[in-house]
Order: structure tokens, then sequence, then C-alpha cells
């Protein structure tokens, strides 16, 4: 790799050599884990990735068995466009699988409605995927952070809620909540 080139061949200081070195490690690992079996395999969902904008963070609801997940696709709604991300900023869509056909489904139980006109991202839902833990950025830069909270209740999401300052510690960016299956710990 060209870490182990430049670690034999450049007079570098310490820190950059250990920094190599670190990058030389994490490639290697990356090329043992890439050949070895490891008993799944990855394919790319070719009908919801677009090349030109950032998706990232999906997740499946439990519940309704639907593929939710944060893109910088323009979806209807307000949306702001910032530096961060070269162009809007991501909201969270939802995906229905019928029969091998990807489908939007934005509007269907009102959760378009958890995205504002700044940026959303990456979420979690309990097991029963009656609530949705997000981040929601209220900025044009993605500082203020939030993660917030909404419930699936009578057919419909809730109004987004912000967790307490438990979890939104105060002058803090706070992304990317992971909730436990049962709704009781918070990552």
């Amino acid at each position: 790799s060209i870490f182990a080139h430049m670690i034999k061949n450049f007079e570098v200081d310490d820190e950059l050599l250990a920094q190599a070195r670190k990058q030389r490690a994490g490639v290697t690992l990356a090329i043992n884990q890439k050949i070895s079996n490891r008993g799944f395999t990855i394919e790319e969902i070719e009908r919801l990735n677009m090349n030109d904008f950032h998706d990232f963070g999906a997740v499946v609801n439990p519940n309704e068995n639907m593929l939710v997940f944060a893109s910088t696709r323009k979806t209807g709604g307000a949306q702001q466009t910032g530096t961060q991300y070269g162009g809007l900023l991501p909201d969270l869509l939802q995906y229905r699988n019928r029969n091998g056909r990807w489908s939007g489904s934005q509007g269907r139980n009102n959760f378009n409605q958890l995205n504002s006109q700044w940026a959303e991202g990456a979420g979690s839902f309990t097991d029963d995927g009656k609530a949705f833990y997000f981040t929601s950025c209220r900025s044009n830069e993605g500082s203020d952070c939030l993660i917030m909270v909404s419930y699936f209740e009578d057919g419909k999401w809730t109004e987004p809620e912000a967790l307490n300052e438990y979890i939104n510690v105060p002058q803090v960016e706070n992304k990317h909540p992971n909730i436990t299956g049962r709704g009781d710990t918070q990552f």
C-alpha cells in the first residue's frame, strides 16, 4: 500500500509515521475482511441508490417493513441548501418493497412530517416499530443537532420531540442514536 511505501522510503516526523502505520493497519484489515467468507453478502439496492445524492443511515422499520434512510435528494418538502453536503440538506425517506419493487411512501403514515427545513439523519426503531429515534440538525452547518423521537400512534407518526438534556447535552452535537429493541437504552 501507499502507507507501507511511505513508511519504508520517506523521512517523516513521528506523528505522520504513527498515522501511516495506523492507516496501513486499517487497509490490511479491510483487505482481509473483504476476502474472508463471513456468511453474508452485501448487495446494492440499485433502484434506491442514486449517484448524485448522499444516501445514508438505512434502517428497517420492523412493524411496517419499511426501509428508512436519509438522503439529500429533493423530497418535495421545505429543504435548506447547505455547505455540508454541497446541496440540499438531508431528509428522511421511507420506502416499501412490494414484489421486488421499491416505492416511496412518505405521506402514507405521516412520516414526512418528521422532516424539518434543516437536516435529518440516521435513526433507529424499537423492535415493535412504534418509536423512531433520529437526528435533527437545526442549522446550515450541521451544528445544533438533537436526538428526536416520534411515536407511531393511531396509524400515524407523532410530531417529533427532542429528548431531554441527559441525551441532548447542551453545546454538543448529538447525533446517530441507536435505541435497544425494548426501548430502554439509548446509544
